[in-house]
């Protein structure tokens, strides 16, 4: 699952996550929480959210729907607090871990209502049913405080982990920008931004990604003054849309089409 959100050159979010009653992790990355850098205006942000590719089965069928699962495994680290996946071909559930499960098998992991909005899983899981962590990654550029030898900022992509740890993944980005590849009935795909009123994301089986690299130490004869491509954007060197800081640095356009799994 995606959540996309397009952030114009006056710093405007659309969607906005205040609006949205379960987007409070990204609200928070907006504000600033907890002293992180805060994403930068005309700048893309986008969150995943996915299940791990490594999975235990379940040891044992669920006797009700509330029961611990039971695993012959402790492959994954399974701790309190951690929030796992579980699910077999037609059903799953997301669930936060209430109980310690230790570290030797076998092991038995609870979903109780301490940790939960219900005790209760959607089916009772048999041993064709896998067990999986969960994880939302939300990725933004931000300031880093730091300047280069001129004195200008330096910015950074930067990601946010389903603990609210926020890591700084690649220096020298200036900007990040997603177009969102939309499946129509025709079985045709149409690229749209994250602001576009006609988008459905549950549709979506492709995504665009482009990042504009800078390099951190002036090397060019004379002050940049090309206009990049990217996903759904141009980036110009002054204007009333999106711009980039110019001088002397270089600068180079990465960007990717990838395809979701189990989407399209």
């Amino acid at each position: 699952a995606m959540r996309g959100y397009e952030v114009d050159q006056s710093g405007t979010w659309s969607p906005d996550p205040a609006s949205i009653a379960q987007d409070t992790d990204v609200l928070a990355i907006k504000n600033g929480d907890g002293g992180n850098p805060v994403p930068r205006a005309g700048s893309d942000v986008i969150s995943i959210q996915y299940a791990s590719t490594q999975s235990i089965n379940l040891s044992s069928d669920m006797s009700a729907v509330d029961s611990e699962l039971t695993l012959n495994s402790t492959a994954l680290n399974i701790q309190q607090d951690d929030v796992l996946f579980v699910g077999d071909c037609t059903l799953a559930d997301v669930f936060r871990v209430s109980n310690a499960p230790g570290d030797t098998a076998p092991i038995s992991v609870a979903h109780r209502i301490s940790h939960n909005s219900t005790p209760a899983l959607r089916r009772t899981y048999t041993t064709d049913a896998a067990v999986r962590t969960f994880h939302i990654d939300t990725y933004f550029v931000g300031d880093t405080g730091r300047v280069t030898v001129n004195g200008d900022p330096v910015y950074a992509l930067y990601r946010k982990d389903i603990d609210d740890n926020v890591d700084e993944i690649i220096e020298g980005v200036e900007s990040l920008q997603v177009e969102y590849g939309e499946q129509l009935s025709t079985s045709n795909v149409r690229y749209l931004t994250a602001d576009d009123a006609n988008l459905n994301m549950r549709r979506v089986t492709t995504v665009r990604l482009g990042v504009l690299m800078q390099s951190l130490v002036p090397s060019k004869k004379s002050d940049d003054t090309a206009t990049y491509v990217l996903p759904g954007a141009s980036i110009a060197p002054s204007g009333d849309g999106l711009t980039h800081q110019g001088g002397l640095y270089m600068r180079k356009v990465f960007s990717k089409t990838v395809q979701l799994k189990n989407r399209a």
